[in-house]
């Protein structure tokens, strides 16, 4: 039988054999009966059974679950490499040389963890009356003090994962914090430390944090939304997302890098940074923004629905989708290049630029547009419902759907090809029994 020997490290496995190693269910049977067992492989659940102490030495290699147990007391040197939950167990207090997963104590007794704790999974304490942590605590997935009434971290706290502090009465973070993530929201925490790491994502929601660190580096998603902060660090790189959402900063800094998306919605900005980049999405709506920089660059989607920008800068590069629906722009600049989806409903634009590059749908639909540019590609769906558009220009390619339906248009041209549908229902100018010879349809010709 090949069987594995624990380490303190669970990833850390090295095969040999022993008999004294039984299986989960069997190691359960000889437990309820009295008889000694140290060493489990797989899962030991003993929810709900009349036992009341566990064996000295005792080694999992799975989980351990003991929910609803009448145990008052761990044995010393427990070791389980995979999850030891504790909740609604009358057991107050942990044994030392603890090596345990992931650790569950919500809704116990315990008011106190044992000094150079490590666990190598996560640690979930919110529910219970545990007030303050002891020195060298180390937990290499997620530590959750949610709810919890601990006022204060120790110095050298060390956490892998995600820290969630939400709701916690804890006013300040220690110098040189380091974590993956770590979530702040609704706590009382009113300044973050110089040289603060978060390798992850910064959860600042509802909270009163006035202002970011100079140097604060963060690895994932930075969310501000509902804070009082006005402005950000000079040279803030965000390696994820960037949410000010509803946030009263009214400038952005010079430089600022977004590697995800940047969302200002809702807040009073009226200006971005020449040579802004952002890598994902960019959302304006509900901005007073008016006018987009030279040389912006955004490798997503341009979201500008329902702003008050009137033009669009010359060489304007959206790697994305720009939306435009809802806007008062009525003309697009030479050069302009999107590589997804342009959408223009419901806009008063009434012609393109001869150059225009569109890698995506180009949406007309409800805009009072009167003509396309000769020689137009575009690379899938182009919809004109409900335009003023009379005629298309010679050679156009659709290599989706075209949609005509409410248009006045009268006729096709020569060589029109569309590698979709053709939707031409509710075309009363057109003689939809009469195309030309040329037409080339792939897909349905809806009449």
């Amino acid at each position: 039988m090949n069987i594995y020997k624990f380490h303190s490290n669970p990833d850390e496995l090295i095969g040999y054999t022993d008999r004294d190693w039984v299986f989960g269910d069997e190691a359960k049977e000889l437990i309820l009966q009295g008889k000694e067992v140290t060493k489990v492989i797989g899962d030991l659940d003993l929810d709900g059974t009349p036992i009341t102490a566990l064996p000295d030495n005792l080694t999992v290699h799975g989980n351990l679950y003991l929910d609803g147990t009448k145990i008052t007391s761990l044995p010393d040197n427990l070791k389980v490499s995979g999850n030891l939950y504790l909740d609604d167990t009358p057991i107050t207090a942990l044994p030392d040389n603890l090596t345990v997963g992931t650790l569950g104590l919500k809704r116990t007794q315990i008011t106190a963890l044992p000094d150079n704790l490590t666990v190598h999974g996560n640690l979930y304490l919110d529910g219970t009356p545990i007030t303050a942590l002891p020195d060298n605590l180390t937990v290499h997935g997620t530590l959750d003090l949610s709810g919890t009434k601990i006022t204060s971290l120790p110095d050298n706290l060390k956490v892998s994962g995600t820290l969630y502090l939400n709701d916690t009465p804890i006013t300040a973070l220690p110098d040189n914090l380091t974590v993956g993530n770590l979530g702040l929201n609704g706590t009382a925490i009113t300044a973050l430390p110089d040289n603060l790491t978060v390798h992850g994502t910064l959860y600042l929601k509802r909270t009163q944090i006035t202002a970011l660190p100079d140097n604060l580096k963060v690895g994932g998603d930075l969310n501000l939304t509902d804070t009082p902060i006005t402005a950000l660090p000079d040279n803030l790189t965000v390696h994820g997302n960037l949410n000010l959402n509803d946030t009263p900063i009214t400038a952005l800094p010079d430089n600022l890098t977004v590697q995800g998306y940047l969302d200002l919605n809702g807040t009073p900005i009226t200006a971005l940074p020449d040579n802004l980049t952002v890598h994902g999405d960019l959302y304006l709506d509900g901005t007073a923004i008016t006018a987009l920089p030279d040389n912006l660059t955004v490798h997503g989607t341009l979201d500008l629905n329902g702003t008050a920008i009137t033009a669009l800068p010359d060489n304007l590069t959206v790697h994305g989708t720009l939306y435009l629906s809802g806007t008062a722009i009525t003309a697009l600049p030479d050069n302009l290049t999107v590589h997804g989806t342009l959408d223009l409903s419901g806009t008063k634009i009434t012609s393109l630029p001869d150059n225009l590059k569109v890698g995506g749908d180009l949406n007309l639909d409800g805009t009072a547009i009167t003509a396309l540019p000769d020689n137009l590609t575009v690379q899938w769906d182009l919809n004109l419902t409900d335009t003023p558009i009379r005629s298309l220009p010679d050679n156009l390619t659709v290599h989706e759907d075209l949609y005509l339906n409410g248009t006045p248009i009268t006729a096709l041209p020569d060589n029109l090809k569309v590698s979709g549908h053709l939707w031409i229902n509710s075309t009363p100018n057109l003689d939809t029994n009469n195309l030309p010879s040329s037409l080339v349809v792939n897909g349905e010709i809806y009449k």
